[in-house]
């Protein structure tokens, strides 16, 4: 996670953070705007009893590798969009590399600094 690092500290540490590799969820053709975090797979084409079946161990009606690609974009994408209150796309957050493509954090700093500087300013409640 190199947000949570100085851009200085992250280019002496890279080599130590492990890649994390993005499954490929289509986030970015949702056109709802902003969802809850509850509804983030609902509106992205789940059932409610697809995600029934998940809460309980159960494997829905999903292949494995798109069950991963989705919790993996609801965990990041939607819970970060529900805090913010904000759109965030993947092309911000997703490098392309030979080993395949990576989810990346640093443009986390930007928003974090917005969404810090909008709360002293009193526009967030």
């Amino acid at each position: 996670m190199e947000h949570l690092i100085s851009e200085v500290e992250l280019k002496r540490v890279e080599h130590k953070i492990p890649p994390i590799p993005w499954l490929g969820f289509d986030h970015d053709t949702n056109t709802y705007g902003i969802a809850s975090f509850t509804d983030y797979p609902l509106i992205r084409g789940w059932t409610p009893d697809q995600l029934d079946d998940l809460k309980n161990g159960k494997a829905p009606d999903r292949d494995y590798d798109s069950c991963q690609a989705m919790l993996q974009s609801w965990f990041f994408f939607g819970f970060l969009e529900a805090v913010f209150q904000q759109k965030l796309f993947t092309a911000d957050y997703v490098i392309k590399t030979p080993a395949g493509p990576l989810l990346k954090t640093a443009k986390l700093r930007e928003v974090i600094k917005i969404y810090g500087s909008a709360e002293e300013d009193g526009v967030r409640s």
